[in-house]
């Protein structure tokens, strides 16, 4: 018998990937926004545009991978939700408390 402690638990879970999620896109969008100082310090400091370019696709190659493993974790814990909360709802003929949105396979609602 699934519980409710099990429904917000996954609940959390999906929470915290999201958080985690959000945090890994702010900082793919500051290394972009970045790239333009880069830039322009590489042409001030006299260092070529392609050492500066390199630079950054190091850097964007490390933040791509977290940011995608981070969005992967995310649909995860939330296809875990999802679940957890179906059967919930399958096995009481209920809703759990927890639930932000009604489970028609949607998404929020």
């Amino acid at each position: 018998m699934t519980t409710q402690e099990e429904v917000s638990a996954a609940l959390i879970a999906w929470r915290a990937a999201w958080d985690r999620a959000a945090r890994e896109h702010e900082a793919w969008v500051l290394l972009w926004t970045s790239y333009q100082t880069l830039i322009a310090g590489a042409a001030g400091a006299d260092v070529s545009i392609a050492v500066a370019r390199s630079e950054l696709e190091k850097y964007a190659q490390a933040h791509s991978g977290a940011l995608q493993a981070a969005l992967t974790a995310m649909d995860n814990r939330y296809a875990e939700y999802l679940s957890v909360a179906e059967q919930y709802e399958a096995e009481l003929g209920r809703l759990p408390k927890t639930v932000p949105f009604k489970l028609d396979g949607g998404g929020l609602t």
